[in-house]
């Protein structure tokens, strides 16, 4: 069980991070169409990745093994979402939920016309079965998109991943 400090990792280590993406068995994604030079630090600092960056990882750590790495990627540059409107009831208690939100979990619900500032959580790997260190993941990038003024994350799974449950209980 990991209960180790998940940082951020401002400089790719590109072989472990490959190794770890292929130990966990991770499906889809562009991930797996891309070889080291494609994915190389200098690939990240040119851009060449549409606004993810090599301090947008964060990798996670046992005894100075890594056992897990995640990024938040901020596409908001080239990918936006615009709310256009809310069903009622929600319309009518938005500011409520907005106020309760950080007390509840609940997302930030923006106004009509603005648009949802989003990360995407991002290359999750982490060994096989371990759903600890992959909780504990997804919560930093949780954190950081906090930090840097995103109000959600979006994180794709199967429908039968074992983690998403695990999610849906926090």
């Amino acid at each position: 069980r990991f209960d180790g400090p998940v940082r951020l990792y401002a400089r790719m280590i590109l072989p472990p991070l490959l190794f770890l993406f292929r130990a966990a068995k991770f499906t889809g994604g562009a991930f797996l169409f891309c070889t080291r030079e494609a994915f190389a630090a200098e690939d990240l600092a040119q851009g060449r990745w549409r606004g993810l960056a090599p301090q947008d990882f964060m990798i996670a750590e046992d005894a100075g093994r890594l056992v897990g790495f995640v990024a938040l990627w901020d596409q908001r540059r080239f990918r936006q979402m615009r709310v256009m409107g809310y069903r009622r009831p929600l319309a009518a208690f938005r500011g409520v939920a907005n106020l309760l939100g950080p007390l509840t979990g609940l997302p930030h619900l923006p106004k009509v016309g603005e648009d949802l500032a989003l990360g995407y959580v991002s290359f999750l790997s982490v060994l096989p079965g371990d759903h600890d260190t992959a909780l504990r993941l997804v919560e930093a990038a949780r954190r950081l998109a906090g930090a840097r003024g995103l109000h959600s994350v979006a994180l794709g799974l199967a429908a039968d991943d074992p983690l998403l449950e695990r999610l849906r209980l926090r």
